[in-house]
């Protein structure tokens, strides 16, 4: 897997988890 790809990736799954973080208060 070409490592822009892979930043791409960790960035979103990075924004979901944070996003699901605050979401569960």
């Amino acid at each position: 897997m070409c490592p822009e790809l892979f930043w791409i990736y960790t960035a979103e799954e990075e924004e979901m988890f944070l996003y699901n973080l605050f979401d569960t208060k």
